[in-house]
């Protein structure tokens, strides 16, 4: 809900949860950072866990909304975070992105709300309003602010640390964070390839052949013994899709691709795992089933699918644009953020995700023409404004501007962003540290949130000690450029000496 205020200063209202330690409250923020003479504002959830604070310590700020950056008390109660706070006296503080969850700007996500409020500049300006109210109160007036993020929002705490010296965000600590936005990022899929080659090759040609059946499928052939009508009952889909209709081919074949590409970028190599790459590469690796690579790739995208806990798969074009469509707050893709995320993709970062590692006849252009018809049906944003838009967004945030200092870049070696992100110390200079950590993939394991008790590569774990290490040696003595820390780094390796 929208509402005035008239009052100079900012209200806080808060309502306890019922989390052991975790208190839920609102920051009355400004409703838009580019009209200065605006006075509305609104109500932005944000937790707070004074579990470990000592008076002059730090504040954690971890900014959270987006399924790949999740709000929830639990950032605040286990993983790396945690830990460091424990060790640093620090109170911890998760801010929930507007337009996710229960922050909610406007009444709803209208083409023209979104238009006005929903910008990585809106975003960015929140996160600064937000952290300079924190720093005017009694218990935090000498506490130095260390951003933690991961993925865009990630991206989002660097883009403040660009933009901002008055202490903003002191020390950042950025998780698998692309640092430049791009219209197409085919490195994208080409990382999914070669760790697929290099591991489960038959994985590969599972969910190639899958990609080259669609093609002969929607062409009249047969393919592995399967026809096109056979489609609907082998991918579990909501509906028949129309074999004259390439928008609806090409729905399926993105799904299916971004299905197991989620898991991938989302890897746990933890054996206990309940679903993991390794599982499902298993799975399409497995011949005593006596099924084709088609089937079994389609087998396992339903699986897959069915832990969102849809009674079905849809991939009729139109049936999915018809749900995006729909602005009010309960609607599913504004629960599940889709809808935001998709604006975001159109007017702003693109980031399109191209799979010309899988060899199809289109190169893989079906993801880049279905995405362009999507923002222009939804928004009416052609191909040529999302490329200008895409061009503008990475000169204003991104162009791999890196801060000057005191921002420590963590990246998964299976990383499929990890082409746009910081992977090496040579990238950021001695007053940054930048670690690239062997069989991690995105920030979910590579230290942020991962639950206490979970399996951790020994990898992961030496680098999240030497971290910790890092942010309370830049804490006590405000500088991060110390002598025995850039000493470590002349030798990167030598963190991986012990196993």
């Amino acid at each position: 809900m929208i509402f005035q205020n008239v009052v100079s200063l900012l209200v806080i209202l808060h309502v306890v949860v019922a989390q052991e330690n975790i208190e839920e409250k609102i920051f009355e923020q400004k409703l838009d950072h580019e009209n200065s003479s605006s006075t509305t504002t609104w109500r932005q959830r944000y937790l707070e866990n004074r579990q470990f604070f000592k008076p002059g310590g730090p504040i954690f700020v971890y900014y959270g909304g987006p399924t790949h950056s999740p709000f929830s008390p639990t950032v605040l109660q286990t993983g790396s975070m945690t830990t460091y706070a424990k060790e640093q006296g620090a109170n911890l503080v998760a801010l929930e992105s507007r337009y996710y969850g229960r922050s909610r700007p406007t009444l709803d996500l209208s083409e023209e709300n979104l238009r006005r409020y929903l910008s990585l500049k809106q975003k960015r300006e929140d996160y600064a309003e937000f952290v300079r109210w924190l720093k005017r109160q009694p218990d935090f007036t000498n506490s130095k602010i260390v951003g933690f993020g991961s993925g865009l929002i990630g991206s989002l705490v660097l883009d403040v640390m660009n933009t901002y010296s008055d202490g903003v965000v002191d020390i950042g600590v950025i998780s698998s964070a692309p640092v430049e936005y791009r219209y197409e990022v085919p490195e994208y899929v080409e990382k999914m390839v070669e760790l697929l080659n290099t591991s489960h090759p038959e994985c590969y040609d599972s969910i190639h052949d899958t990609l080259i059946c669609f093609e002969r499928l929607s062409k009249g052939e047969e393919c592995q013994g399967h026809v096109f009508k056979d489609l609907k009952n082998m991918f579990n889909l909501c509906g028949d899709i129309d074999q004259e209709n390439a928008l609806d081919i090409s729905t399926l074949r993105l799904l299916s691709l971004r299905t197991i590409a989620t898991v991938m970028s989302t890897n746990d190599p933890d054996p206990n795992a309940s679903y993991n790459t390794e599982k499902m590469c298993r799975a399409l690796e497995d011949n005593s089933t006596n099924l084709t690579h088609f089937e079994r790739s389609a087998l396992e995208v339903r699986k897959i699918s069915s832990f969102s806990k849809q009674p079905c798969v849809e991939a009729r074009f139109d049936k999915v644009i018809g749900a995006l469509h729909n602005s009010s707050w309960d609607s599913p893709a504004v629960l599940s953020g889709q809808r935001q995320t998709m604006w975001l993709r159109c007017s702003q970062t693109a980031m399109i995700r191209t799979p010309v590692g899988f060899r199809m006849s289109d190169n893989g252009q079906f993801i880049v023409t279905t995405i362009e018809e999507m923002c222009n049906r939804l928004f009416n944003i052609s191909s040529e404004q999302m490329k200008h838009n895409s061009q503008e967004v990475n000169q204003l945030h991104g162009s791999r501007r890196l801060p000057s200092k005191c921002a420590v870049f963590v990246t998964g070696s299976d990383d499929l962003f990890q082409n746009v992100s910081v992977t090496t110390q040579s990238e950021v200079g001695n007053c940054n540290r930048a670690y690239l950590i062997p069989g991690a993939s995105f920030a979910k394991n590579t230290g942020e949130i991962k639950p206490e008790g979970m399996s951790y590569p020994p990898a992961l774990r030496m680098s999240q000690l030497e971290i910790g290490s890092i942010i309370g040696s830049w804490l006590s003595s405000g500088n991060c450029c110390l002598p025995q820390v850039k000493e470590f780094y002349e030798n990167p390796s030598k963190i991986f000496d012990l196993f």
